[in-house]
């Protein structure tokens, strides 16, 4: 929280909120299916592999049992290290694919080609987005969504993020509910649904 280039600040000023509220609005602005019943930040789910699980800047179970995930971005991926391997061995283990294993075969191929170097996103962490799908495609998280909420800055740079997001949905189909919002626009949302009870809250 302390780092000048994360999203976990922007994500618990905008977010925290609502705890102890009524998250009607939260479920509104998120299109979600129902109102979440409460709300976690910094949530993990756990891939069953060794080492530090995926961890997530907030998470929702709504009503109606779904778990929604959500990765916030600030800056990160205009500093993100484009020469780091983007997966450890483990996620390749002999003989067994593990998002093929639970029936993410986009998610599978999707995740070969980015090992393999065949497919590069500059801005974009695809490979972390792939762990987190296998920390939430487990019986015992259920129905679920992976949630990415960005920071658009104009700029170049936010564009081709914006591209690399609609390459990213495009490669896993609907194999899983993805869905992608700029922090830009759930502030319109605020700014357009919110009345007097909450102006403190939305300036």
């Amino acid at each position: 929280m302390l780092a000048l280039h994360s999203s976990s600040a922007l994500a618990v000023n905008v977010f925290d909120y609502w705890r102890g509220r009524s998250l009607a609005w939260v479920a509104s602005a998120l299109s979600l299916t129902s109102e979440p019943s409460f709300l976690r930040f910094e949530a993990q789910f756990p891939t069953g592999l060794r080492g530090t699980p995926p961890n997530f800047d907030l998470a929702f179970v709504l009503t109606d049992h779904r778990t929604v995930a959500v990765e916030s971005k600030f800056t990160e991926p205009y500093a993100h290290a484009k020469h780091a391997a983007p997966f450890k061995l483990k996620y390749f283990p002999a003989g067994i694919g593990l998002w093929h294993d639970r029936a993410l075969p986009r998610c599978q191929r999707l995740a070969d080609r980015v090992h393999r170097g065949e497919l590069q996103f500059e801005y974009l962490n695809a490979a972390q987005l792939l762990k987190h799908v296998l920390g939430l495609a487990q019986p015992s998280v259920g129905q679920f969504t992976l949630f990415y909420l960005w920071y658009a800055f104009p700029s170049e740079e936010a564009r081709q993020h914006g591209e690399e997001i609609k390459a990213f949905t495009d490669e896993i189909g609907s194999e899983l509910d993805f869905r992608a919002l700029t922090y830009q626009e759930l502030f319109s949302s605020a700014l357009r649904d919110l009345g007097a009870e909450h102006a403190a809250y939305v300036s």
